[in-house]
């Protein structure tokens, strides 16, 4: 008997090794951390073996919607010359050219008064126009234009408008009379002047 208990002694001893430690005293953090560390890369955990035994789909990303280009208004075209309706297709500044080289400016007003200048502001001439029918009279001239032009400021031209949307962007002038003004002549008969913005 005495054999039997000192075998089952002896087994109970070594059970008691196997099994883990309840009443370990507890580590510092650093410690803890180590040991966990050391401990998850000697033996894999049972997490870790079912995560193994059962593979997992990557997470899928929800799908974001695409937000719509915005495009640009779209700009509107340059509609076809035709013959100016009225004043208000004239009022605005005009860049013209008088020579190849130099550039004049004339501006048009709704009361019926023009004047036109250089482009650093020094005026040329100013004078009164009217309006109808597609054709401008200029009826006076007074400033700096040559004699010939003040003594007899009278002339019509046809004003031909090119306009982008409701706006005028462009008059063509074209001598419809005598004209007495050599300078003006030369600065609006068949030529094109270009809207200056403000």
């Amino acid at each position: 008997m005495k054999k039997i208990l000192f075998v089952l002694s002896l087994v109970l001893i070594l059970l008691a090794g196997c099994q883990p430690k309840t009443n370990e005293t507890a580590l510092s953090s650093t410690e803890a951390v180590g040991a966990g560390e050391s401990a998850a890369q000697a033996r894999p955990t049972a997490v870790s073996q079912a995560e193994a035994a059962t593979p997992t789909a990557p997470p899928t990303e929800t799908p974001m919607p695409t937000p719509e280009p915005t495009l640009p208004p779209p700009t509107p075209t340059l509609s076809p010359e035709a013959l100016a309706g009225s004043i208000t297709d004239l009022v605005g500044t005009w860049k013209g050219r008088w020579s190849d080289t130099t550039s004049i400016y004339q501006e048009f007003t709704e009361d019926g008064t023009y004047r036109v200048f250089f482009p650093n502001g020094d005026e040329i001439s100013s004078g009164r126009f009217s309006f109808e029918g597609g054709q401008i009279r200029y009826e006076s001239v007074k400033g700096a234009a040559a004699d010939r032009c003040v003594q007899n400021p009278s002339a019509i031209y046809e004003v031909y408008v090119t306009k982008r949307g409701d706006q005028s962007v462009k008059l063509r002038f074209v001598l419809a009379s005598e004209e007495n003004c050599v300078d003006r002549k030369d600065f609006l008969d068949g030529k094109t002047h270009t809207r200056v913005e403000p």
